[in-house]
């Protein structure tokens, strides 16, 4: 019953414009799969529910858990200054890294812009023209700072940014030394046992950011995650 409810989503899924959808029901230890459209939309293959996929976003869970576990450890507070990590890192058009804290990069209260919305890095990204391109993570931030001056003090609105992941992965490396990448594995993924989920940093054709959630202390590739599973 479930799997059908699952399956006739899909399929409106692919009414509504999506080019392929792949779903799971799991009860215990049992789990059927569902599918609909395609998984290529270059070879028009079909949609296959065992292909790994990039998880986008929800890396943002993994990189929040690990500034968590961080500040159980006393290592830091999300209550400290993004200036107190990453001297200089936001300091540009009326932004101040030492008025914002981890708790807003976290909870997207930071008031700091979305790079996504750069022009620049918007027309590689959606038309897919570069998808090999490494993308610096103080780079990321500089062009959410550029593209407007604040609006609001932090703390005050709520906006969803993808720049003050950027910066929390940068924060993680500040800490432990370490990428995020690592620091997922290590404290998330392998403890779990996510045996088909990995955070790739080094093979281009499937790096989408060194930390993203994605945040990055590396790299960011072709965005819409880091991780895959």
């Amino acid at each position: 019953m479930a799997a059908s409810i699952l399956k006739a989503g899909a399929q409106k899924g692919i009414a509504d414009g999506y080019p392929g959808v792949v779903g799971q029901v799991r009860s215990g230890d049992s789990a059927q799969y569902v599918s609909a459209g395609t998984g290529n939309t270059a070879t028009k293959a079909p949609a296959d529910p065992q292909a790994q996929f990039r998880i986008g976003s929800n890396t943002k869970a993994f990189i929040a858990t690990v500034l968590l576990q961080l500040e159980a450890e006393n290592k830091l507070s999300l209550d400290d200054s993004v200036a107190r990590w990453l001297p200089g890192a936001v300091d540009a058009n009326g932004y101040d890294g030492s008025r914002i804290t981890l708790r807003e990069l976290l909870n997207h209260t930071s008031g700091l812009p979305d790079f996504v919305h750069d022009t620049s890095f918007y027309n590689s990204y959606a038309a897919n023209r570069e998808p090999d391109r490494a993308w610096p993570p103080q780079t990321l931030v500089d062009l959410g700072l550029a593209l407007q001056r604040p609006s609001s003090e932090p703390g005050e609105k709520w906006a969803y940014s993808n720049t003050n992941y950027v910066l929390a992965g940068m924060v993680i490396k500040a800490a432990t030394g370490n990428d995020p990448a690592i620091e997922i594995t290590r404290r998330i993924i392998e403890p779990l046992g996510l045996r088909h989920t990995v955070f790739p940093t080094s093979d281009p054709k499937r790096v989408i950011c060194s930390f993203r959630a994605v945040a990055n202390a590396g790299v960011w590739r072709k965005p819409g995650g880091t991780l895959e599973t």
